[in-house]
């Protein structure tokens, strides 16, 4: 390690001392050193990465496999499994040795997906013997569909992590799925894009050929500029979700086109991307469709049945520091269009009286400040009054313990800024590392099923516009998903309000129903 540290000019060199010294630090026990040294190695062999040819870079995550599973199991022992997926995300993220398309893939897709749609119009009209024949055909359809997922596997190292529920779990499932409702999961290889559709009549696969830099560089881009509020060239930001909907709407507008329902199933970069507001052929997918977004398959599978919002179940928390007016009168026009509800603004948002207020409340609504720390997550926190005391903060680590005070919620409603948004630990290139809770996705560690939450910074008009958009529907019996593509709508007709900045921030997240 002391002559490493003499050679350290060379990367190579410098990276295999601190894994070495890592090495060493794990065997005597000092984790909290292994994890420095480990993270400094594997940075210095991510830089390492961007400077070789493409010929240099494939398989490279394998040959340095050792130093990110001694990492991962160094965060492991320190019980931080976050940590832990961070670092199985940057293992995805690093390998770019998955082979190029093998030729000939994109044709027989499309004749597969042509069988089936013939397949389809021909049961509709079949007699009982030959539909009992075009079943069979069905059945070989569906199982070279699921070859095709084992090809992506094979061929796709640490495919798992560019998953976030696994295919075979989302196969299972989609006969459940009611009528008009297409789950979209996309895969983000290297040098292409992968689409599996699962739908309960059909299971589609398509390739798109855009390779993952050119699609994650899109989606940053468009996220960096919506969460800077730069909404002073909407012909930019038109483009931007243009060149989204080329690749991750128009190759399955077909399937899009007799549904009624998105729902989206997404890991990596495209946790930052609404897919309300990709475009394509002249229309945003919400005009469309109303979009949703799962993490497990649990979402998909019929449970509880439908939500619907009444008074008496619901708790409304509205500016709780004072300085969010805009948030106050949002919550109060939301608990007249919900007669009984628990309305708490101003200084009666307390730690105390929100907890309290919770038991037994079936819809949690509030609207006040999210602050979110990407260096260290546990300093992010949800505003309530008393702030900037700590007894006015619902901290990060806190959420996930509130099941005993929300075990009766199945939807809370975040209606502050960055609510959804990944907390992302910025890399040494700049560019975020993934794999940790936001401040919405806490809530779901404490048992709630759905959640509605802001991927930016929100304009407080617009939020309060589309809030009680979204609540007049939820009133009248729309499930949550319509409901808020309702109100997206309906704030796109309004000049001034028909920027995705103001109608986009917001994505429903769990079961849409």
């Amino acid at each position: 390690v002391a002559e490493a540290r003499r050679l350290s000019s060379s990367r190579d060199v410098a990276w295999r001392a601190d894994f070495l010294e890592g090495k060493v630090a794990m065997q005597t026990g000092r984790r909290d050193d292994a994890i420095a040294l480990l993270g400094r190695a594997i940075d210095v062999l991510e830089r390492t990465r961007r400077a070789l040819d493409t010929a240099d870079q494939q398989g490279f995550r394998l040959r340095h496999a050792a130093a990110y599973e001694l990492l991962l199991d160094a965060q492991l022992g320190a019980g931080d499994t976050r940590g832990a997926a961070a670092v199985a995300e940057r293992m995805a993220l690093a390998d770019l040795g998955a082979p190029p398309v093998p030729e000939g893939v994109a044709a027989p897709l499309r004749a597969a997906e042509d069988r089936l749609a013939w397949l389809d119009r021909e049961l509709a009209g079949a007699t009982d013997e030959r539909a009992a024949a075009l079943r069979l055909q069905v059945g070989r359809a569906e199982a070279d569909f699921a070859e095709r997922v084992d090809e992506l596997r094979l061929s796709t190292p640490h495919f798992a992590e560019l998953v976030r529920t696994d295919p075979e779990d989302l196969e299972a499932v989609r006969r459940e799925l009611p009528e008009g409702v297409v789950v979209l999961q996309p895969v983000v290889l290297p040098d292409r894009l992968v689409l599996l559709v699962y739908r309960r009549e059909r299971l589609v696969a398509r390739d798109v050929p855009v390779g993952g830099n050119q699609l994650n560089a899109t989606v940053m881009a468009l996220s960096n500029s919506l969460r800077r509020a730069e909404t002073w060239d909407p012909a930019r930001t038109a483009s931007q979700c243009q060149s989204l909907g080329t690749w991750l709407w128009a190759p399955i507008a077909q399937e899009v086109a007799s549904a009624h329902t998105v729902v989206i199933s997404a890991t990596g970069l495209l946790r930052y991307l609404p897919f309300a507001l990709l475009r394509h052929g002249g229309r945003w997918l919400v005009e469309a469709a109303a979009v949703a977004n799962v993490t497990h398959v649990g979402s998909l599978r019929m449970g509880l049945g439908g939500f619907r919002a009444q008074g008496a179940g619901t708790l409304l928390v509205g500016n709780p520091d004072g300085s969010l007016p805009g948030a106050e009168s949002e919550t109060q026009a939301i608990a007249r269009l919900l007669p009984g509800a628990t309305l708490l603004v101003r200084d009666a948002g307390t730690r105390g009286a929100v907890l309290g207020a919770c038991e037994g409340k079936s819809l949690v609504h509030l609207a006040t400040h999210g602050v979110l720390d990407p260096e260290v997550p546990d300093r992010s926190y949800i505003v309530l009054s008393g702030y900037p005391n700590l007894a006015g903060r619902l901290g990060y680590r806190e959420i996930p313990a509130l099941g005993p005070f929300i075990d009766r919620a199945r939807l809370v409603v975040l209606s502050a800024c960055e609510s959804g948004l990944p907390v992302d630990r910025p890399g040494t290139d700049g560019a975020p590392r993934l794999g940790i809770n936001g401040l919405a996705a806490q809530f779901r560690r404490a048992g709630v099923e759905t959640l509605i939450a802001s991927l930016w910074s929100v304009s407080d008009a617009g939020t309060m516009a589309l809030m009680s958009a979204f609540y007049d529907r939820l009133a009248a019996g729309k499930n949550i998903a319509e409901a808020l593509r309702g109100a997206q709508c309906e704030l796109l007709a309004k000049p001034g309000f028909d920027h995705p900045y103001i109608w986009a921030p917001f994505v429903v997240v769990g079961d849409w129903r």
